[in-house]
Protein backbone atom coordinates (compact mmCIF):
# COMPACT_ATOMS: atom_id res chain seq x y z
CA UNK A 1 0.00 0.00 0.00
CA UNK A 2 2.87 2.54 0.89
CA UNK A 3 4.70 1.87 -2.21
CA UNK A 4 1.70 2.60 -4.55
CA UNK A 5 1.15 5.90 -3.17
CA UNK A 6 4.82 6.36 -3.42
CA UNK A 7 4.74 5.90 -6.96
CA UNK A 8 1.77 7.54 -7.49
CA UNK A 9 3.04 10.51 -6.14
CA UNK A 10 6.31 9.82 -7.90
CA UNK A 11 4.68 9.97 -10.94
CA UNK A 12 2.06 13.04 -10.39
CA UNK A 13 5.86 14.85 -9.21
CA UNK A 14 6.89 13.73 -12.60
CA UNK A 15 4.11 14.83 -15.02
CA UNK A 16 3.70 18.49 -12.72
CA UNK A 17 7.25 19.07 -13.60
CA UNK A 18 6.96 18.22 -17.24
CA UNK A 19 3.93 20.15 -17.62
CA UNK A 20 5.49 23.42 -16.19
CA UNK A 21 8.24 22.76 -18.58
CA UNK A 22 6.55 22.13 -21.48
CA UNK A 23 4.67 25.98 -20.10
CA UNK A 24 8.07 27.41 -19.61
CA UNK A 25 8.95 26.53 -23.63
CA UNK A 26 6.02 27.39 -24.80
CA UNK A 27 5.85 30.91 -23.08
CA UNK A 28 9.72 30.82 -23.99
CA UNK A 29 8.86 30.59 -27.61
CA UNK A 30 6.45 33.28 -27.73
CA UNK A 31 8.64 35.94 -26.52
CA UNK A 32 10.97 35.14 -28.51
CA UNK A 33 8.32 35.16 -31.57
CA UNK A 34 7.29 38.38 -30.11
CA UNK A 35 11.13 39.88 -29.81
CA UNK A 36 12.10 38.65 -33.64
CA UNK A 37 9.06 40.16 -34.89
CA UNK A 38 9.51 43.43 -32.47
CA UNK A 39 13.43 43.25 -34.32
CA UNK A 40 12.40 42.59 -37.67
CA UNK A 41 10.22 46.06 -37.02
CA UNK A 42 12.58 48.33 -35.06
CA UNK A 43 16.24 46.34 -36.07
CA UNK A 44 17.13 47.70 -32.25
CA UNK A 45 19.79 44.85 -31.09
CA UNK A 46 20.33 45.94 -27.95
CA UNK A 47 16.46 45.14 -27.31
CA UNK A 48 16.89 41.81 -28.34
CA UNK A 49 19.80 40.85 -25.91
CA UNK A 50 18.09 42.56 -22.85
CA UNK A 51 14.97 40.39 -23.79
CA UNK A 52 17.01 37.16 -24.26
CA UNK A 53 19.02 38.08 -21.14
CA UNK A 54 15.23 37.90 -19.33
CA UNK A 55 14.19 34.72 -20.86
CA UNK A 56 17.22 32.94 -19.93
CA UNK A 57 16.64 34.19 -16.40
CA UNK A 58 13.01 32.85 -16.78
CA UNK A 59 14.61 29.69 -17.65
CA UNK A 60 16.81 29.32 -14.58
CA UNK A 61 14.08 30.05 -12.79
CA UNK A 62 11.91 26.91 -14.12
CA UNK A 63 15.04 24.77 -14.09
CA UNK A 64 16.90 24.93 -10.94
Amino acid sequence: MYNTIKIYLYKKSVFVYTYHMVLALKQGALLIFSILLVSFFNRRLDIIKTDISKIMRNVKYFYP
